[in-house]
């Protein structure tokens, strides 16, 4: 329940987790009994909350945290801790194992997969080499972009997750670490995500990109990034804008043109993706005819395991994204090739007749 309501009570007597200090529950003037969690309310000087709670420093816990209560304090922290791993967590269905090892990590969403990520995660993989660090490539699922806009037809997906690590794989031998959001994660600092990458990996350097945040705000700004990586003794490194660093966004425009032959040309292979379990396909394209081929597994150059093969996206239905239904069982992964778009209504005969 959250309150909007005066001196309320972050943590119930009733529920699990840390119990309220004394001089807090005194302080209250809540009933006894039901209570709530207070959540977003900001009060100047005196309550440090957010999206994610009430942190130590709030004026509810500030009479033990003075009398010098260090077990109070730690489990606030710990308390914090949990609140942020309710929203942002990993994502273990694809991602490897805890890396124990010292670490350096690159974060994005690396969709579609350019020419220019390639390089840079064989990059990663060379530094990782020299320094005798472990090079993990982050996954951001799904993109803050489309958490922002939610509507289909704005924001587009080129490839599935599981496509994108198996690609990635491909590029370099690299660790791949996939952080599942929520919309509610875009308003966390810079703090959480170093909660929820430090729960994985010992991170000892960190590469962002150019103008890269994590959050919105001051909390996720590049000053703020900057101290919380040096209180924790993490190298930051900013990479710069480089040549062909822009073409993901190019193909995704053409893309939601329906015009997948033309986007492939930019981003270097065709989309991929794989067949869910009940085997209609959620997908957030233009509705109409495509032409795919099913392939062995995902490759930047796939090996195909039939001929042309024309599927249909449904329009949406009530809102509903729109809908692939699966060509057949024993396909278990698509790359698509074409659409109607790509198509020309009157195709120039090249004998000129």
């Amino acid at each position: 329940t959250v309150a909007a309501g005066r001196n309320v009570s972050p943590v119930s007597d009733r529920r699990c987790g840390p119990r309220q200090p004394r001089s807090c529950r005194a302080a209250s003037s809540t009933p006894p009994g039901r209570r709530s969690v207070h959540l977003g309310v900001r009060r100047p000087r005196r309550l440090h909350a957010g999206p994610l709670g009430r942190f130590p420093g709030s004026r509810h816990c500030s009479g033990s945290t003075r009398a010098g209560n260090k077990r109070s304090s730690s489990l606030w922290s710990l308390a914090a801790i949990l609140f942020i791993a309710e929203a942002m967590r990993i994502q273990k269905a694809f991602t490897d194992a805890t890396v124990g090892t010292p670490a350096l990590a690159v974060i994005g969403t690396w969709d579609p997969l350019i020419p220019a990520h390639r390089e840079l995660f064989q990059e990663i993989a060379r530094r990782g080499a020299e320094a005798e660090l472990t090079p993990v490539v982050i996954i951001l699922f799904p993109s803050p972009t489309r958490l922002l806009n939610p509507a289909p037809s704005i924001c587009l997906e080129y490839t599935d997750i599981r496509a994108r690590v198996v690609l990635i794989r491909e590029c370099a031998d690299v660790k791949v670490l996939i952080i599942r959001l929520t919309k509610s994660d875009l308003d966390a600092s810079c703090r959480s995500f170093f909660h929820i990458i430090g729960s994985y990996l010992r991170l000892r350097e960190l590469w962002l990109g150019a103008d890269q945040s994590l959050g919105r705000g001051q909390q996720g700004s590049d000053a703020a990034i900057a101290a919380l990586a040096r209180s924790r003794k993490i190298s930051l490194r900013r990479i710069p804008v480089i040549d062909g660093s822009r073409v993901g966004g190019m193909a995704l425009r053409l893309l939601g043109e329906g015009k997948v032959r033309e986007a492939t040309q930019y981003v270097g292979h065709g989309p991929i993706w794989g067949r869910p379990k009940s085997g209609a396909l959620k997908l957030n394209w233009p509705p109409g005819k495509y032409l795919a081929v099913s392939i062995a597994k995902p490759a930047f150059t796939p090996v195909a395991t039939s001929g042309l093969i024309s599927v249909r996206i449904s329009p949406p239905v009530k809102g509903r994204q729109p809908t692939l239904e699966w060509p057949r069982r024993d396909m278990e992964w698509l790359s698509f090739l074409a659409s109607a778009a790509d198509i020309p209504k009157h195709p120039v005969n090249p004998c000129g007749e």
